[in-house]
């Protein structure tokens, strides 16, 4: 069985290695393009937030490249990090990027739990509404988004600022790609990683129905539903193991 590894090109490598380790055969096949923030606006943006740090009770990082691009900066301005600011995590691999950078050294991480979300992260105590009502929240992310976890907190009272520091679009180079739909596992890590490969991929109808997706979580496993799939295998969270762990169910089926 071949396994299409579609992790943005930075996570890809490590992510085949592991893939072959376990014996499969992979097609590179990133379904996300990552880019740092670019325009004069952006950037005087995200200096201010940085610059302005102690001023927040927590921060929030939804994913490594978050993690990346905003320990970058904070590095820039910041030779030692503010005191008593609550760090939080979406998902394992997230804290674990948080936790490896040096300038973090003794922090407390908070990483979400179960399938790693948004919906996970919010169930902590430290962001109810007791904790966090008229307290400033800064939300490490890329351009646009869900906006679940932003929306919620400031339904708990919270004053909820965004610090876009990336672009993601669909690789050009996806229309290139061509593999056998049958003999092809395809894990995509999020919601917008499925619609790309959809639209990529899917224009045929009967390639929706033919493809095998392994999807992380419940609420990915409803969109592709919605998008007409009808074999996927639900893999616990987006971590690699977890997907991993359903990628062999999904090949041993």
């Amino acid at each position: 069985m071949k396994v299409l590894a579609t992790r943005p090109k930075k996570q890809n490598a490590a992510w085949i290695s592991r893939l072959e380790g376990e014996g499969y055969r992979c097609l590179a096949a990133p379904l996300i393009e990552i880019r740092a923030a670019v325009g004069e606006q952006s950037l005087r943006a995200i200096e201010r937030k940085i610059l302005s740090l102690d001023h927040f009770y927590a921060l929030i990082f939804v994913s490594q490249n978050a993690v990346d691009f905003g320990l970058d900066w904070i590095d820039r301005y910041w030779p030692q990090v503010p005191a008593q600011i609550y760090w939080f995590a979406v998902g394992a691999k997230t804290a674990q990027c948080l936790n490896a950078h040096p300038l973090l050294s003794g922090e407390n991480i908070l990483a979400a739990t179960g399938e790693m979300n948004s919906e996970a992260l919010l169930q902590f105590e430290g962001l109810q509404q007791a904790r966090v009502n008229e307290k400033k929240i800064l939300i490490f992310r890329g351009l646009g988004g869900r906006t679940l976890l932003g929306d919620s907190l400031r339904d708990r009272g919270a004053e909820v600022e965004y610090c876009e520091l990336y672009s993601r679009s669909a690789p050009a180079e996806l229309s290139q790609l061509s593999f056998e739909v049958e003999r092809t596992l395809v894990p995509v890590f999020s919601g917008e990683a499925l619609q790309n490969f959809h639209a990529a991929f899917c224009r045929d109808p009967t390639m929706v129905k033919r493809a095998k997706l392994v999807v992380p979580g419940s609420r990915v496993q409803q969109l592709a539903r919605q998008l007409g799939f009808e074999s996927i295998e639900m893999a616990v969270n987006a971590s690699e193991l977890a997907m991993l762990e359903a990628i062999i169910k999904a090949s041993d089926a």
